[in-house]
């Protein structure tokens, strides 16, 4: 018969115990964070405004960023998704996708490669305001991003805002090359 030593099952237990350490530390950092933005609600930002849309706006923007109609479905009965309009004088409204992260306690905001990207400053000043919002009424959230095209204008007037360059970001579906610009918690 054969017998297990206490030195042969030490690393064993103590590997298992390691194991049950990381899985319980990754619960507590997947907390639940839903967007305390409204569907319907209206933002105000300087000459501008955001508008919150409702869930057929938001999974229609989620898909065209390439999710499929169950994962923005599932996104949005999870509270993590939303879509937004952003209105600036002077430029075609602009969809946007916020998309929170609880694993990273994060809130991205995605331009909808099917609608137009904001030009000049004035369009900054919509963006921080969601990302203000996002920050205060979210307080599990520590930053919110907004990725944009590699290039564009806009990234100096959202540097001017208060975001910080974070330089090349991960590419989202029909968007091309892309730069994330972020504003953490205060």
């Amino acid at each position: 018969m054969t017998r297990i030593r206490f030195a042969d099952a030490l690393p064993l237990f103590s590997a298992a115990a390691r194991l049950g350490l990381r899985r319980s530390r990754a619960a507590v950092r997947r907390t639940e964070i839903a967007s305390p933005l409204a569907p319907g609600s209206r933002i105000e930002a300087g000459a501008g405004a955001v508008l919150v849309l409702a869930r057929s706006g938001a999974t229609a923007i989620a898909r065209g960023l390439g999710l499929t109609s169950a994962e923005a479905d599932e996104a949005w009965a999870q509270g993590v998704l939303t879509g937004l309009t952003v209105l600036v004088p002077g430029s075609a409204p602009v969809a946007l996708l916020c998309r929170i992260d609880q694993g990273t306690a994060s809130a991205e905001l995605h331009l909808s490669p099917r609608g137009a990207v904001p030009e000049g400053a004035a369009a900054a000043v919509p963006l921080a305001a969601i990302a203000a919002r996002l920050l205060d009424r979210a307080p599990q959230l520590r930053r919110v991003g907004v990725t944009i095209p590699e290039g564009h204008p806009l990234g100096a007037a959202l540097v001017a805002a208060g975001f910080v360059d974070e330089g090349w970001a991960a590419p989202v579906h029909g968007t091309g090359e892309s730069r994330m610009f972020t504003t953490l918690r205060a």
